[in-house]
């Protein structure tokens, strides 16, 4: 509260131009301490962790493991279509949004084995569909590139044919015979 004590330059009884000398020396004072004030804010915001920005392009893709080993290429079944999402990461590693207005370029080191086109996840996020064009291939190359000039993200695919069990059979070649006693009538 502002009373004559504190601040001569209020009177309660003032008239309309002396009301208008009272807000400029109110404003005059409040001005006074702006300057400190946004110097304080400035080093408080200097000390805090600068916010991070996309660096680099990257694959979301499961690691694949044969007998313990992490497999160097990525193996795609032939009968298969592949969604991969595209991701941008920071220097640390860790997940960035993509830079608004991004877009997006895939190349493939062998297209006619592995096609490759620029689409959406399930989730409408940016991702590379991949599917085999021959039965087998090695070593394909998929680049994809963007407009903002981050750091291209680049996997290496081997197509190869669908292992996955679909029946059960029984090997009577490699069967083995022992003997038992002969069962009763």
């Amino acid at each position: 509260m502002l009373t004559a004590s504190r601040n001569p330059a209020y009177n309660p009884g003032m008239s309309g131009g002396q009301s208008k000398d009272f807000w400029a020396y109110l404003e005059a004072r409040l001005h006074s301490h702006h300057e400190p004030i946004r110097a304080m804010l400035e080093e408080i915001l200097a000390r805090l962790p600068k916010p991070s920005a996309p660096t680099r392009l990257a694959f979301e893709l499961p690691t694949r493991t044969r007998n313990g080993v992490t497999m160097a290429n990525y193996e795609l079944p032939n009968d298969q279509i592949l969604t991969v999402t595209v991701k941008a990461t920071n220097a640390a590693g860790a997940f960035e949004p993509i830079p608004a207005g991004d877009t997006f370029t895939v190349t493939v080191s062998d297209p006619t084995s592995l096609n490759a086109v620029m689409g959406a996840d399930a989730a409408g996020n940016v991702a590379v569909v991949l599917n085999a064009l021959k039965q087998t291939a090695s070593g394909v190359t998929v680049t994809v590139t963007d407009s903002s000039g981050l750091t291209a993200a680049t996997q290496v695919f081997d197509i190869v044919a669908d292992a996955t069990a679909t029946a059960l059979v029984l090997d009577t070649v490699d069967a083995t015979h022992t003997a038992q006693a002969v069962p009763a009538a």
